[in-house]
């Protein structure tokens, strides 16, 4: 008779395949080489397109390749991974991040070690103590008595025997698939990142003639992230490219340390405070400190200004615009960085005074402003080689500084402006003038055949010691509104009426017209 085999044999053979084909797991401690495309920040996001080189040993069979020290703030569902032997069959993000707030948090119903210093005798004690709650700060029972992590009058840290389960001590990203023979593997890892943007700042120093500028534009990298890109290229894209508003990376486990006492006897400030004594996690003695705070942004210092480096050159991507750093740059965590793009002097522009009126949407006979109104500076500039400039200018935000006594800077206006591609007019718009005023009188209006019309009176001053060009426009938009009458003649700029005229020193111009229009 034929003896069937036992229940273990039976188990044993169906899981021999099983363990055959095993994962095997291979760590990327780090990349080689990264490089970084920066995009403008929408929607209070940044972003940020990250390409690394990692090297790796795979064996033959099922493998995990973890992919350690990826940003902090990835967006996992753009992960792309190139040069792999077999497409990948599962993607994971662990970012359950090793932090004093997490671990706190963790840590609470545990038992942990308290180690306190006597500030007056150095002397320092030990002993345990149960995490009663971590969610700000920490709340102890020490044998019974309740008491808050750094709120006595000596320096405190708490000791973990050991770390909660699902803590990476940094961001990992891991794939699986399979090799069909042990090799050597240059992989390619691209994906997207929040937390890191740049902008386009511009810094402008008027000549005392009024009539030219020293213009320079830098770029602004700011990483408000804790990953870090040394030596790497860096592109930057101009231009308002269209994003999901939820374009996020996913919520990253990190609570913040914050103790909150009520103390203040002890002399010290809350910052004082979080820089005495640490955290030491596991027997290791692995401390952590109070994060420094992020430096300030740098500041073009206009007289001891270096060399300028070479200017980044500029493609076209599309309708955007691409932009190379000229070498490679270390963008650090948590740094803003600013790199100079260009730096053009003797740019001219036109200084006008503007003023806007809407007579067409007003009410009544006649309308008579209270008091004569300021106007608005504008300086006006063409992105043209035969003004100085004729480059592709990405939206930023300008400081424009007057130089009243030579070196003196005196700021005179911090005016935004637009993504302008060469040839187009630009406006820079500093602020109310206190020395140049307009007065408007709507002098009469007709209703006839539903065809409205008003005549309108502006009385310009200028209190200034030299001659003011002024803008006086009329904005409007009503559907064929026409001038019928006119003390000086009017051109169309921008979609509006517009009557430009000179007021001498310390003079006064009367400017009128009639306007016509169907409702």
């Amino acid at each position: 008779m034929r003896r069937l085999p036992s229940l273990a044999v039976l188990l044993a053979a169906l899981s021999a395949p099983l363990m055959a084909r095993a994962q095997t797991q291979v760590v990327s401690e780090g990349p080689s080489r990264s490089s970084i495309v920066i995009y403008p920040q929408l929607y209070g996001v940044g972003l940020v397109m990250i390409t690394e080189t990692r090297e790796v040993n795979l064996p033959a069979g099922p493998v995990t390749i973890a992919f350690r020290d990826v940003a902090d703030q990835i967006v996992p569902q753009t992960v792309a991974v190139q040069g792999l032997p077999q497409a990948v069959g599962e993607q994971n993000y662990d970012f359950q991040l090793l932090t004093p707030g997490s671990l706190i948090r963790a840590s609470t119903g545990r038992t942990v070690g308290l180690v306190t210093t006597n500030p007056r005798t150095g002397k320092v004690t030990q002993e345990r103590a149960r995490v009663v709650s971590g969610t700000n700060g920490a709340v102890l029972d020490i044998d019974g008595r309740i008491e808050a992590l750094k709120c006595g009058d000596g320096p405190q840290r708490l000791v973990f025997d050991d770390l909660p389960p699902g803590f990476v001590a940094r961001p990992t990203l891991s794939v699986t698939t399979v090799s069909p023979q042990a090799r050597r593997a240059v992989l390619t890892l691209s994906y997207l990142a929040t937390g890191i943007s740049w902008k386009a700042n511009y810094v402008a120093h008027l000549a005392p003639d009024g009539r030219s500028m020293d213009l320079s534009s830098w770029i602004t990298i700011d990483n408000q992230s804790n990953a870090q890109f040394p030596d790497a290229p860096v592109q930057v894209i101009a231009g308002r490219m269209q994003r999901l508003s939820d374009t996020r990376p996913t919520s990253l486990a990190q609570q913040p340390f914050q103790p909150n006492c009520w103390r203040t006897d002890s002399g010290r400030t809350l910052r004082e405070a979080l820089a005495v004594g640490g955290f030491i996690a596991g027997r290791g003695g692995a401390n952590f400190e109070a994060s420094p705070p992020p430096p300030p942004p740098m500041v073009q210092a206009r007289a001891f200004a270096p060399a300028p480096p070479p200017r980044p050159s500029v493609e076209d991507l599309g309708d955007y615009k691409l932009y190379t750093l000229p070498e490679p740059t270390t963008v650090a965590a948590r740094q803003t960085k600013q790199l100079l793009m260009f730096d053009q002097p003797d740019v001219k522009f036109d200084r006008v005074f503007r003023q806007t009126y809407n007579t067409a949407y007003g009410s009544g006979p006649s309308y008579q402003e209270a008091s004569p109104a300021p106007t608005q500076i504008v300086l006006e500039l063409k992105n043209e080689a035969a003004s100085g400039l004729g480059l592709a200018l990405p939206a930023g935000q300008v400081a424009v500084f007057e130089h009243p006594d030579g070196d003196l800077a005196i700021l005179a206006g911090q005016p935004g402006i637009r993504d302008t591609a060469v040839g187009l007019p630009l406006e820079l718009a500093l602020g109310q003038a206190v020395n140049v005023e307009s007065q408007a009188v709507v002098l009469d209006r007709s209703n006839v055949g539903g065809r409205q019309s008003a005549r309108v009176q502006v009385t310009l001053t200028n209190a200034q010691n030299s001659a003011a060009s002024i803008e006086v426009r009329e904005g409007g938009g009503r559907p064929n509104l026409e001038v019928t009458d006119e003390t000086a003649a009017h051109i169309l700029k921008d979609g509006n009426l517009e009557w430009r005229v000179t007021i001498p020193a310390n003079g006064t111009v009367t400017l009128r017209y009639t306007l016509a229009w169907r409702l």
